[in-house]
């Protein structure tokens, strides 16, 4: 990634989302925002129709860099979301293939995934249709 022409490029191809803003060696918050927000160019003075989305979280950074457990992970990520609902902020997360299929290097990362994604939707208000009383 380069910038600001990565952004450029996204959108000169209709490209509006972007979630690639987040670390690789650390949990948290790059943008030090857990919003999405459109990108400003600053080189020619002009916010952009560009959501990016920052993510906080990613399987490999637990794993491979931190060297954190299942169970550690799980409870680093519970910190990290109770943060985000703190501030009614998005909660991302970044997981690859192999980290949720269980097997080899991966087992028990798929229950990690399960429990993140239980935790972060806990709390979290149903909406209700109309038709539905």
């Amino acid at each position: 990634m380069t910038f600001p022409e990565t952004y450029r490029n996204l959108l000169e191809n209709d490209i509006l989302e972007d979630y690639s803003m987040g670390y690789a060696s650390e949990i948290g918050f790059r943008a030090s925002i857990c919003t999405p927000f459109n990108f400003y160019d600053l080189d020619l003075d002009v916010s952009t129709k560009l959501s990016l989305v920052p993510f906080m979280l990613m399987d490999g950074t637990m794993k491979d860099y931190m060297k954190l457990n299942p169970k550690e992970s799980v409870q680093r990520a519970k910190e990290l979301i109770d943060e985000v609902k703190a501030v009614n902020g998005t909660f991302v997360t970044l997981w690859h293939n192999q980290s949720v299929n269980d097997k080899e290097e991966w087992q028990g990362w798929r229950d990690v995934y399960e429990q993140i994604v239980a935790y972060a939707v806990k709390d979290i208000p149903t909406k209700t249709h109309a038709h539905e009383k």
